[in-house]
């Protein structure tokens, strides 16, 4: 699930950072994080962790999965296969997400 690179931008500016600040401190170039908010890159969980733990918010605000830019989630609004999905994500578990995604696309193929 991409992250919104409008909203990454806009948390950047909302806490006064620059993009040359923030690629700083991931340690990475400017060029390289401003891929990030344009959209043509994407990040691993370990740096979304560190955009979030930088920008003070959420993964799900920046998936886009609440309008809170503090919020998480709440498990209970979603089905079996999306919390399986996010739990998933968030620990790196590339087998289930696999099978996540082998089993939706072949259900969209059938239909």
């Amino acid at each position: 699930m991409p992250i919104d690179g409008k909203r990454l931008a806009q948390r950047r500016r909302d806490r006064n950072f620059t993009q040359q600040s923030i690629a700083d401190a991931l340690g990475i170039k400017q060029q390289v994080y401003q891929r990030y908010e344009s959209g043509e890159r994407q990040p691993g969980r370990p740096r979304l962790n560190r955009f979030c733990e930088l920008l003070e918010c959420s993964p799900d605000w920046l998936l886009k999965l609440t309008d809170d830019p503090h919020e998480y989630t709440k498990l209970e609004s979603l089905g079996r296969d999306e919390i399986r999905l996010v739990v998933a994500f968030r620990t790196g578990d590339i087998e289930t997400l696999s099978e996540l995604f082998r089993d939706k696309f072949r259900k969209e193929l059938l239909e």
